[in-house]
């Protein structure tokens, strides 16, 4: 389609003779295109004939505007064209064909205007596919779906729910403001993404915020809950976070680990602890801290921090997995863990027991004792003079030096532990089993 005006908005200079044959060419050319006027030129004449005949045109018409006031002029223009509606007076449809067509940063700045707005962004996110061209996204129901985890990082939240919809906040400061991109995505299906700036002073009030909103939806189905922030966390979040059996904790102070233990139900024991710390053994971590029965129930209890423990509190570890760094342990308290498991006190679950110990211990010590009370067989660890040479090689990611045993249950010898004695490491490992038919033992190294 061909459009064509010679009322120019731009002013010719019509004291120039050219600019003056210029505007007369382009009206004579405009007269012969638009209303059928012969031009002078044979050959421009049939040019102009043939544009007419194979091409539809349209005439636009310009109006000059100087800016000190001209109006009166838009309005007739305004008033001869139609008008223009506006934004809130059209429908949604058309709306979400409009947003169809704007960039990513066009949209986050229209899902900022309203809150209309910002749910039409949401709602009408196109994708490309090679197969369906673009798509709508489709009503997934995102609202009504459980979360099952939280993790609320340095600089960063994020969800996931049952489905595996995950939404996430991600905060960059910088200078006196703060950027928050919060991002919705299902994979292969849905994705969407917003920006909004506050002042840096309000991140931490933002930060929990958005946490209390997502902890008052999901308090009730959320399962995993890792907390590695450097925010303090406010006593407004919901106080009772029954459902969640997997707690991941980056230890700051005692207030803040008891801030999020005593949300936990003391009846439900959890399924998974893990706690961690960048410390040294010069400043422990005091166990009283973390001492609650839904840590000390739990089934998988993973300390990767230096911990002060006394015998009596380490012997109140009820779970099958454990791996833990502590000051020391007392021959007494590692022997006496070793006799529940020899005598059917224990979970017939249980995996390992590993721990890592500052003060060296008394290989020989322990060893003795362990033959003295307990049938055992011992092997030449250094020398990987064992029945499976493979299996005993596991055991070098501790240390090269070291005593090796196996102690046979009370009830039933084919039913072994691996223990596991070096300078620094206190090892038990469940490990041999009875083969099919009871025909031997069969060595399997637990996944630690």
């Amino acid at each position: 389609m061909l459009t064509w005006s010679t009322a120019s908005t731009l002013k010719p200079n019509l004291q120039r003779c050219h600019s003056k044959a210029a505007e007369n060419f382009l009206q004579s050319w405009d007269s012969a295109v638009y209303e059928g006027e012969a031009m002078k030129d044979i050959v421009l004449n049939k040019e102009a004939s043939l544009w007419s005949e194979k091409f539809p045109h349209l005439r636009v018409v310009g109006v000059n505007c100087d800016g000190q006031g001209a109006r009166m002029q838009l309005l007739e223009m305004y008033n001869y064209i139609g008008g223009f509606e506006k934004w809130s007076e059209l429908n949604d449809d058309c709306k979400r064909h409009v947003i169809g067509y704007l960039n990513y940063w066009t949209r986050c700045n229209l899902s900022l205007c309203s809150k209309k707005d910002n749910e039409l962004v949401k709602n009408a996110v196109l994708f490309a596919s090679k197969e369906n061209g673009i798509r709508w996204k489709q009503d997934l129901g995102f609202e009504k779906q459980s979360i099952e985890t939280l993790e609320l990082r340095y600089d960063r939240i994020e969800l996931c729910t049952t489905s595996g919809f995950s939404r996430s906040w991600q905060f960059f400061a910088k200078r006196e403001k703060c950027r928050i991109v919060s991002k919705s995505c299902l994979e292969n299906v849905y994705s969407c993404s917003n920006v909004r700036t506050i002042p840096r002073e309000n991140v931490e009030k933002e930060f929990w915020n958005i946490v209390k909103s997502v902890l008052s939806k999901g308090k009730d189905e959320l399962r995993e809950l890792v907390v590695h922030a450097k925010w303090n966390p406010k006593n407004d979040i919901p106080g009772n976070l029954s459902a969640i059996k997997e707690l991941n904790l980056e230890y700051k102070s005692e207030e803040e680990c008891r801030f999020w233990l005593n949300r936990l139900d003391p009846k439900c024991a959890l399924n998974t602890f893990t706690m961690v710390c960048d410390n040294s053994h010069y400043h422990p971590v005091t166990f009283e801290h973390i001492l609650h029965p839904a840590v000390l129930n739990a089934k998988c209890v993973q300390i990767d921090a230096w911990v002060h423990i006394s015998d009596e509190q380490f012997l109140q570890l009820n779970a099958t997995k454990i791996r833990m760094s502590c000051l020391s342990i007392s021959s007494d308290a590692f022997l006496e863990f070793l006799k529940r498991w020899v005598y059917g006190e224990m979970d017939s679950d249980f995996s390992h027991l590993v721990v890592y110990t500052n003060e060296k211990n008394n290989k020989r010590e322990i060893q003795n004792k362990i033959s003295q009370r307990f049938r055992s067989r011992r092997y030449d660890y250094l020398n990987y003079l064992h029945p499976e040479v493979q299996f005993i090689h596991c055991f070098h990611r501790f240390r090269p030096e070291g005593i090796y045993c196996e102690v046979e249950k009370r009830d039933d010898p084919l039913c072994i532990v691996s223990v596991l004695i070096t300078n620094r490491h206190l090892v038990i490992m469940r490990t041999g089993f009875a083969r099919s038919g009871r025909l031997g033992i069969e060595y399997k190294y637990p996944m630690l």
